[in-house]
């Protein structure tokens, strides 16, 4: 008897423990903090999200992180001299739409939510994410400068050095005319962070403009989800049309600067927030599209070259190419779960890293690669 009454005291234990809601055991996991060019962590990929530290509800999205590496290859290959891939510079149109998408998707998340942007943490983010590899890298490059390069190069060298710092790299190649596809003189050592500072100034504004755009000036309002698009695509219409314009008068200005590049970002952002309505998009038509989206940027990458007069028009067949990979990819995936942006539950692996950015490795790379391949 004693032991039967152990033994039936033990049930309700049982059944109390295992009555826990399943929420309740994930809500005490670790929690992966968001990664590291664009954040914290590590510059490899890792998941935004799926609520994982950041909110998101963006998750791992494996199409996102194949198209990264299908810019990375692209912009490496290209400053290596290799002929067969004379149009790898759209690379950087390929990372402009992806760091649209992933920011706005997070931003749009965390809106719908909350109703309002914490701003200081999202640049607090920005900052722990790109601060310390782009510190790293301009320190290196600065000492390296002075000891291996003539006085006479060795300043400029360090004046493109400190507007890199500051993220402005880009206005100042503008400024100084550079040519980015047919320079002359060899490239400034911090060349690559012009679409760094790009990407940065986007992200000073886009949050405010968002929020603005979403809630209005109304105290409390609930987002609205069209005014944010129809804002977004203003903007990327026209940027769209400058860029256009300024290809043909300064293509120096049209290439560097963020309204003439503004349209691409956008083009991503716009994706993000038609996540709810693309998650219900036919496998009929999502396969094709994302394959059709794939052959148009490697059709970009081989068939464009530095005589493409650019960005203008021809930017518009790599970033039209990502978008369809990117809406195709947000259509649920059977037995996987995701969040849409819009916070509805959508079904696939999802987002890839904190957007932003490709990763610290983008910091090192053009350097090298310019140095070892062909001169710029």
């Amino acid at each position: 008897m004693p032991q039967h009454r152990r033994r039936r005291s033990a049930g309700p234990a049982r059944r109390r423990d295992s009555a826990v809601p399943a929420g309740e055991h994930r809500r005490h996991r670790p929690v992966p903090s968001p990664p590291g060019p664009a954040g914290q962590g590590s510059a490899a990929a890792a998941p935004v999200g799926t609520g994982a530290g950041d909110g998101s509800g963006l998750g791992f999205r494996a199409d996102v992180e194949g198209m990264r590496a299908v810019a990375v290859l692209s912009v490496v290959l290209f400053h290596a001299g290799l002929g067969a891939v004379g149009g790898g510079f759209a690379g950087v149109d390929v990372f402009f739409v992806l760091s649209g998408y992933l920011i706005t998707g997070l931003l749009w998340a965390e809106l719908s939510r909350t109703g309002t942007l914490r701003l200081s943490e999202f640049y607090a983010r920005r900052v722990r994410r790109l601060l310390p590899a782009a510190v790293l890298v301009l320190v290196v490059t600065a000492a390296a400068a002075v000891v291996l390069l003539p006085p006479l190069r060795a300043r400029p060298a360090l004046g493109d050095d400190l507007a890199a710092g500051l993220y402005v790299a880009n206005y100042r190649f503008a400024l100084q005319q550079t040519d980015y596809l047919n320079a002359d003189a060899p490239p400034s050592p911090v060349q690559h962070y012009w679409s760094l500072g790009v990407e940065e100034q986007f992200y000073l504004l886009w949050p405010a403009l968002l929020a603005l755009a979403a809630l209005g000036l109304a105290r409390g309002a609930r987002p609205s989800l069209a005014r944010a698009s129809g804002a977004l695509a203003v903007i990327a219409a026209g940027s769209l049309a400058l860029s256009v314009h300024l290809t043909r008068v300064s293509q120096p200005w049209a290439f560097f600067s963020l309204p003439t590049r503004a349209w691409e970002l956008a083009a991503g952002g716009l994706v993000a927030l038609a996540a709810p309505a693309l998650c219900r998009l036919p496998a009929a038509v999502a396969a094709p599209l994302g394959w059709a989206g794939l052959a148009a940027v490697v059709v970009a990458v081989v068939r464009l070259g530095t005589s493409t007069p650019y960005p203008g028009t021809a930017a518009v067949l790599p970033v039209a190419g990502t978008v369809a990979v990117v809406a195709a990819g947000v259509r649920p995936v059977r037995g996987a779960r995701r969040r849409c942006s819009a916070g509805r539950r959508c079904g696939s692996p999802a987002g890839s890293r904190t957007p932003g950015t490709c990763g610290t490795g983008r910091c090192w790379c053009s350097p090298r690669t310019r140095s070892a391949g062909r001169r710029r």
